[in-house]
């Protein structure tokens, strides 16, 4: 099975599709959903950490303002770090100047909330004013968006994308944070701005907690108010108490952007981190596939659970935010098509050949041939090739006195020995003949006359070998012995498959299947138990103990034939 080239039709094709699945990932959201559900499962659990400011929420009425201008007046308000005022209506003529004094005091941040709401689909934004009419600067006041009691669900399940260049007439989403919003407002007026280049997670570690009222937060040891931002919103609500939610998600949002870690994203990294595991699937299932196609396949998954793992720890360690959907979908989509590709032109082919060889070689021997380019699989061509044909002596007369189930065991046993042999000596068994073997060698894999004759040979006298060992076995069984005999020839031959589409068979051709056949029928003759032919003798006769017979005119061919004897080694031969 050899490698794929990167610019093959098979890799193009699969670069095709993972860039077409790329593009259609990037126009419609299925993928962006995907990807925003796995952001929740690569975030680490929530830690309590010890922020620099804390978050109270505290809800009053209007009977209450003069008590809460005295907690303002007070030393235990000195120590908060900012003020939020979540309800307009409480605004009275002495507030501005209570606010002033504690803001002299504490040189901490004071900002207004107005409120966002929706008249027949129409953003309207109603702007905070003091009772003496005094307009409140741009920077000290943010909007908030109502929230209904029963839809809380404002930042809690979602991350916040902060947009720099958002304005204040838009309104905020359950995925958005405009710059002008009243978190974004307070966290820089506290030096904590968004960045607009990082994305915001918003778990909720507290919930909406409710408020606690002025009496509550009056209770508080000083070390609670240390460093804290109060938002204070009003006791009174409307009938979908929009107030108190208001106050609610504005509280759980400074509280979450204040404690989690804010996570990069570039979109043109992403696109080209899609690119580039596109490329990187294709290179490895190329690479590993000579290896065998569940081996390229599990390489590719390999490269796959890398980047996963990677992808996490740089989510975790580094808070880079790399895409895990739309990359792998990619990367499986170009793997797929590649498998697809593979096995609807070559995969098919090569599986048909396996089935072929199989019923000839080895497994060992099938699966180096299914590497090898397609040039030494030696089909449909003429080849110089080593033919032996192999038949027991007197089988039929064997088969008259013994029983059919003996006979069928000896002979199983008889051809599971020499097909071993055959199989060890690189020779391809062409078919079973009853009792007779007919070997090739030399018909697949590099062509090499020389070798393939010796092999041939080498076969031969170690087939006559084991048969001397199992005659000693069936002798022990009560069975007469049995002698083989064998016939070799090299020539020319037409090599290929032929047969019905289905069942092809992968066989030799010609007169020198002939002659091979003719010359085993000789040892009868001459009473010999290997016999090759002249074609043979040339590549073999200085390492084999040879005996020339003759000249013999065999049926069906007009000149005669000179055979010799084998009678061994000239020395030990060489394995």
């Amino acid at each position: 099975m050899p490698n794929l080239n990167l610019f093959s039709p098979q890799s193009l094709f699969a670069l095709l599709a993972g860039v077409c699945l790329l593009l259609i990932g990037i126009v419609f959201p299925p993928f962006a959903w995907i990807e925003e559900e796995l952001f929740y499962a690569r975030l680490p659990q929530p830690q309590n950490e010890n922020l620099t400011h804390r978050v109270i929420a505290m809800q009053i009425d209007e009977s209450e303002a003069d008590e809460f201008y005295a907690f303002l007046d007070g030393t235990e308000a000195r120590s908060l770090s900012a003020l939020g005022i979540c309800a307009p209506e409480l605004l009275t003529p002495d507030l501005d100047q209570h606010l002033n004094n504690w803001q002299h005091k504490t040189q901490g941040p004071i900002l207004f909330a107005s409120i966002l709401q929706w008249e027949k689909n129409t953003p309207m934004l109603h702007q905070p004013r003091l009772s003496n009419q005094k307009a409140l600067r741009p920077e000290r006041v943010g909007y908030i968006e109502p929230v209904s009691v029963h839809s809380m669900v404002y930042p809690v399940h979602k991350p916040l994308f902060y947009h720099s260049n958002a304005s204040a007439s838009q309104a905020s989403t359950s995925q958005t944070l405009h710059q002008d919003s009243f978190s974004e407002k307070m966290l820089r007026a506290i030096d904590r701005p968004l960045s607009p280049s990082r994305h915001y997670y918003l778990p909720a570690p507290d919930g909406f907690s409710p408020p606690m009222s002025l009496r509550q937060l009056r209770r508080l040891p000083p070390e609670r108010l240390q460093s804290s931002i109060l938002l204070v919103g009003s006791g009174e609500s409307n009938e979908s108490g929009q107030w108190i939610s208001a106050l609610q998600t504005e509280t759980h949002t400074l509280k979450a952007l204040l404690r989690q870690a804010a996570y990069r994203r570039s979109e043109l990294a992403n696109f080209l981190l899609c690119l580039l595991l596109i490329l990187a699937s294709i290179a490895t299932f190329n690479l590993t596939l000579s290896l065998g196609l569940w081996v390229a396949c599990g390489s590719v998954s390999t490269l796959l659970l890398s980047y996963i793992t990677l992808n996490i720890v740089a989510f975790r360690v580094s808070y880079l935010w790399l895409d895990l959907a739309l990359p792998i979908g990619c990367a499986l989509a170009a793997l797929g098509s590649l498998i697809y590709y593979f096995q609807l032109t070559e995969g098919r082919t090569r599986q048909q050949l396996l089935s072929t060889y199989r019923r000839h070689l080895p497994d060992k021997v099938v699966k180096e041939l299914m590497e090898s380019p397609a040039d030494e699989l030696g089909q449909n061509e003429r080849r110089i090739v080593t033919v032996m044909f192999t038949d027991i002596e007197g089988f039929s007369r064997m088969g008259e006195e013994l029983p059919p189930d003996q006979i069928i065991n000896i002979l199983n046993e008889y051809l599971s020995a020499m097909t071993e042999i055959i199989f060890a000596n690189n020779g391809s068994l062409d078919k079973y003949m009853g009792d007779g073997i007919m070997a090739v060698y030399g018909n697949i894999g590099a062509n090499d006359p020389a070798g393939c004759a010796y092999y041939a040979v080498k076969t031969a006298l170690e087939m006559q070998k084991k048969m001397t060992e199992l005659q000693k076995k069936w002798m022990k069984e009560g069975i007469r012995p049995i002698q083989i005999r064998i016939g070799i020839n090299t020539g020319d031959a037409l090599v290929g498959n032929v047969g019905h589409p289905k069942r092809k068979e992968l066989t030799v051709i010609g007169d020198t299947v002939n002659t091979s056949a003719r010359i085993e029928r000789l040892n009868k003759q001459y009473n010999t138990r290997i016999l090759i032919s002249h074609g043979t003798y040339l590549y073999v006769k200085n390492k084999v103990d040879l005996e020339a017979l003759g000249e013999e005119q065999l049926q069906g061919k007009q000149s005669a034939v000179k055979v010799y004897h084998v009678k061994g080694w000239l020395k030990e031969p060489v394995s």
